[in-house]
């Protein structure tokens, strides 16, 4: 699915119940439970580890949010560019109201708890500054494509970091989150999507993202090259 476009885009958290369904934890400890587990694990067998875990973790498959909008993260998020992005949302947005009974919203809780969390994604990827999206959304773009390693996104982030932490909207970021003009809302250089889509110079730093993924993909692959080809004892 596209659950890393997603969080990329808005930023979006992980409750304990999201990362045991995304794959990035494997049990969920209830911290009034840690203290206590740690000392029976101490004296146990670790080969009977995950069956000590299974016995004392919480079950929270009911709860993920991500898991309940699964098939709206892959609707929205699966789009080329930023643009397409913002447009799906939209639509799903108009669509899920659409379908709420006007006089009790609240009647349908399904309905309701999806409009809440579309409205969630519309507010951050409004609050967040257009350049950083736009070469945020082409290198995850580009990464879906080439199903990049962990590598080769790290490369990618450095190289398009040093070159937006250069740029206005960097620093009017930092005045509005920590700084002087903290809790206001900043004034991005691009007003709109589309007008950061059409900016040469954030073209430029896509391009770079391009670069730096060709380059740290066939770098890694000349290095498992040469790794598969010493001699083995």
């Amino acid at each position: 699915g596209f659950v890393g476009m997603y969080c990329a885009l808005t930023g979006a958290t992980f409750t304990p119940a999201d990362a045991l369904y995304a794959g990035l934890a494997t049990a969920h400890l209830p911290q009034s439970a840690v203290a206590d587990t740690l000392t029976a694990l101490r004296a146990s067998n670790l080969a009977t580890l995950d069956a000590q875990l299974a016995a004392v973790c919480t079950p929270l498959d009911a709860h993920s949010t991500v898991a309940r909008m699964q098939s709206k993260i892959d609707a929205i998020f699966n789009q080329p560019d930023l643009e397409q992005t913002l447009q799906a949302l939209t639509h799903s947005l108009q669509e899920v109201r659409g379908r709420l009974p006007a006089s009790k919203p609240e009647s349908d809780a399904h309905l309701a708890h999806t409009l809440e969390w579309l409205v969630a994604c519309q507010a951050s990827l409004q609050a967040g500054a257009p350049s950083a999206l736009r070469v945020t959304q082409h290198a995850m773009v580009r990464s879906y494509d080439i199903h990049a390693s962990a590598h080769v996104a790290a490369q990618c982030e450095l190289a398009a970091n040093q070159q937006l932490i250069a740029k206005p909207d960097f620093l009017e970021g930092v005045h509005c989150a920590i700084g002087a003009r903290k809790g206001q809302a900043p004034s991005w250089e691009h007003k709109s999507a589309q007008a950061a889509d059409t900016d040469t110079k954030v073209g430029a730093v896509a391009q770079l993202v391009d670069m730096t993924m060709s380059y740290a993909a066939d770098t890694r692959a000349d290095r498992d090259v040469i790794v598969d080809e010493l001699p083995h004892s």
